[in-house]
């Protein structure tokens, strides 16, 4: 089997749901396998925020692990003096915290802090806030972005891309002064609304907005739900597809989802042809570990440079 036939595969948001991700993850392991990629939020909500981790820390040089908003307010809430004068740990416990908490074994997020192991916070400070996968297809090239919540519009693509972990993504925000919630981890709105020339060449598969809530943040963008339930945006001025959102609402008792890119899925000139592979586990069919995972396919068309 030649690398282009390999799958790169991009897990929307897991929210301690470990599961259904043991199960995706465990279909999905095998000899087409060239990576993992997730799109963050791996802690909150759901009851198994720390097996989740274990999971995703285990896989080793197979994934590449993104960091979510979830995981961006867990160490604001350790280690910002600033968030903690103004928020304290208000915010994070207002976001789902308590489940996250109790995973590690803990009653209160005084315990939780004196007693979590370095490895967990180490590598979430460590996480990268982008990902790209380079395809071509004849003259043209296609650069398949995957972060969590979308791009930011005041900032050049370039410096977003150059800030490679927690430390490095807060210096960004506050040398161009981004509140938090229009940051690449939060935004919503302005990225749904924005100019998606700001980044062409580029297909970004993002998560951080469960499908199912998008009539309240983005009315006038439907979602493909009679196939997938992923959020197909296009450009206002053709028929390609500028992004995809993948958060399928797992934590929700919806459907966890998993993308699959290859290098040979990518056909055409002119407006190139992209086939991704799709593959969900429906957690609304019952319970979970007896389900089969759906497989099917899902061909759009590229905004290319």
């Amino acid at each position: 089997m030649s690398d282009t036939d390999k799958i790169t595969w991009i897990i929307g948001d897991i929210h301690g749901m470990y599961d259904p991700l043991a199960a995706l993850v465990s279909h999905l392991d095998n000899e087409r396998l060239a990576k993992f990629v997730f799109v963050g939020d791996y802690i909150d909500h759901g009851p198994s925020s720390k097996e989740v981790l274990d999971l995703v820390m285990g896989l080793g040089d197979r994934a590449i692990p993104l960091m979510g908003n979830h995981e961006h307010l867990l160490l604001q809430t350790l280690y910002d003096a600033r968030h903690r004068e103004h928020f304290g740990k208000r915010i994070w416990l207002e976001n789902g915290a308590q489940s996250t908490i109790t995973s590690f074994g803990c009653k209160s997020f005084e315990e939780f802090e004196a007693k979590i192991d370095e490895k967990y916070t180490g590598f979430l400070r460590g996480l990268k806030l982008f990902h790209v996968e380079p395809l071509l297809s004849g003259e043209a090239n296609l650069n398949v972005l995957i972060t969590h919540a979308g791009v930011m519009l005041r900032v050049s693509l370039a410096e977003q891309l150059a800030a490679n972990n927690y430390a490095d993504f807060n210096q960004l925000i506050t040398k161009e002064r981004i509140w938090i919630e229009d940051s690449s981890v939060w935004i919503r709105e302005d990225f749904f609304g924005g100019n998606p020339d700001h980044w062409k060449g580029h297909l970004i598969i993002h998560g951080h907005t469960p499908t199912h809530l998008l009539d309240y943040f983005a009315k006038d963008f439907p979602i493909d739900a009679e196939r997938h339930f992923l959020f197909l945006r296009k450009h206002p001025q053709n028929e390609t597809v500028v992004s995809i959102g993948l958060d399928t609402g797992a934590a929700f008792g919806n459907r966890l989802t998993a993308l699959g890119v290859a290098q040979d899925q990518l056909r055409g000139d002119t407006v190139p042809k992209l086939t991704l592979y799709v593959a969900q586990l429906d957690i609304k069919r019952g319970y979970y570990r007896q389900q089969p995972i759906t497989l099917s396919t899902l061909t759009v068309p590229c905004n290319v440079a």
